[in-house]
């Protein structure tokens, strides 16, 4: 892995390859896309305090029809979904522009 966030925390043959099977598979590519970024310490820390801050929400008191937080529940599980569709398609977007610089596959 390289880029300003990673520090060789771990090495990219820990990961899962990249092969047009798995870019063609979204479970594995999600199993994928997990694996790179639990080897990321930058976004490990940052998946811990966003925890600590839903532990943290999970203990304020609600309004009294339930209404608010249910809707910040929805909120918030929409834009988990789009982040992991997003992860997905950026994953895809990479493999086809390195393929379409090679003519082969990464």
């Amino acid at each position: 892995m390289t880029g300003p966030d990673h520090d060789d925390a771990g090495d990219d043959d820990e990961l899962p390859a990249l092969t047009a099977d798995v870019i063609d598979d979204d479970e594995l590519l999600a199993v994928a896309v997990d694996a790179f970024i639990a080897a990321n310490p930058l976004a490990c820390e940052r998946q811990a305090e966003i925890d600590f801050r839903h532990e943290a929400l999970r203990l304020l008191p609600h309004d009294t029809d339930g209404m608010t937080w249910g809707y910040f529940v929805q909120l918030d599980e929409l834009v988990n979904e789009r982040w992991a569709d997003l992860a997905l398609d950026l994953v895809r977007y990479g493999y086809a522009a390195g393929k379409s610089q090679t003519g082969v596959a990464p």
